[in-house]
């Protein structure tokens, strides 16, 4: 059962929280965050588990960042984020 409120954002916005969408957005984007790891840690060993560790947070953030349609710079920070903790 939908949330009157999800169902009134859906309303306003269709699509909005449709985690469907978030396969086409991991595939699409997989291996820019790998090449980018790589370019911050220099070693293709040590860039897979961070570059999953972002789609992770990626995907339980997606409602609220697909609303805001942030998704990109979100996952920037977060993958910035990974490297630097």
């Amino acid at each position: 059962m939908t949330s009157p409120i999800l169902a009134t954002l859906a309303h306003l916005r269709p699509g909005v929280c449709d985690r469907r969408k978030f396969p086409e957005y991991a595939t699409a984007r997989a291996a820019r965050l790998r090449e980018t790891a790589y370019l911050l840690r220099g070693d293709w060993h040590r860039v897979q588990d961070p570059a999953q560790t972002t789609l992770a947070k990626v995907y339980v953030a997606w409602p609220k960042i697909e609303w805001a349609e942030a998704v990109d710079a979100y996952a920037r920070k977060v993958r910035t984020n990974e490297f630097l903790g």
